[in-house]
């Protein structure tokens, strides 16, 4: 069992905050019973900045990154499209969610969070 969740900036249904980070909100919650992952299966950006970018996202367990906690979803390349061709499921630790909140850096301990322009992201869930 599994499904697909598809992110978009231009999307009228995210709330953009400052080109930082994204807020999705569904009209009815998403309920998840038994075990779950998450993994970032296609990312596709227009920004210039060449960089990797670092996507964190509030539904998912801690993962320790230089030895801190964090809600790590997982790491990408900020220019072009890229599809993982083996994508690092991590466990989601929500079984009821209404929404989704991705933040994205440059680094994973920096405080200021990466401007990526417009892109889109496909979340694929499946049942652990």
């Amino acid at each position: 069992m599994s499904f697909h969740i598809t992110l978009t900036t231009t999307d009228a249904t995210i709330e953009k905050s400052n080109n930082h980070s994204l807020k999705l909100h569904f009209t009815k919650p998403i309920r998840l019973r038994g075990e779950w992952e998450v993994a970032i299966v296609n990312w596709i950006s227009d920004d210039d900045d060449k960089s990797l970018v670092w996507i964190f996202c509030d539904f998912v367990n801690d993962s320790l990154i230089n030895n801190i906690p964090m809600q790590f979803l997982g790491i990408e390349n900020d220019t072009g499209s890229s599809s993982s061709n083996k994508p690092m499921y991590i466990k989601v630790c929500k079984k009821m969610f209404s929404n989704i909140n991705i933040q994205i850096k440059h680094s994973p301990l920096a405080q200021e969070l990466a401007k990526v322009k417009n892109f889109t992201c496909i979340l694929h869930f499946r049942k652990a």
